[in-house]
């Protein structure tokens, strides 16, 4: 799979607008992505096993990676149902993804 889609990472946090503090998104980073849709029988699995996961997406590992997470490109967002460092090689991690409608 090739990382080709620029997507940012954010973590739940408190911005401070004109001096006072709000819940929101913050940005951790941002890294290129394969991203793919689920298809077919994959779809099916993940219904069967009553998960909403919509995409698959894998990029580069960075320390602090979690579900609390979401991922968007600005225009979409993708809340973030688990994430494993494949393999434990501490070189990709996989993102479980369900995009928000």
């Amino acid at each position: 799979m090739k990382r080709n889609t620029l997507l940012t990472i954010q973590k739940k946090g408190t911005v401070a607008p004109f001096g006072s503090e709000v819940a929101g998104w913050t940005d951790v980073s941002d890294l290129l992505f394969s991203l793919e849709p689920l298809e077919g029988e994959e779809e099916f699995r993940a219904a069967q096993m009553e998960s909403r996961q919509t995409h698959t997406g894998r990029c580069e590992w960075f320390a602090g990676a979690t579900s609390a997470m979401r991922v968007t490109d600005g225009a979409r967002i993708w809340n973030v149902e688990s994430v494993k460092n494949e393999h434990e090689q501490n070189r990709f991690l996989v993102w479980r993804l369900i995009e928000v409608v």
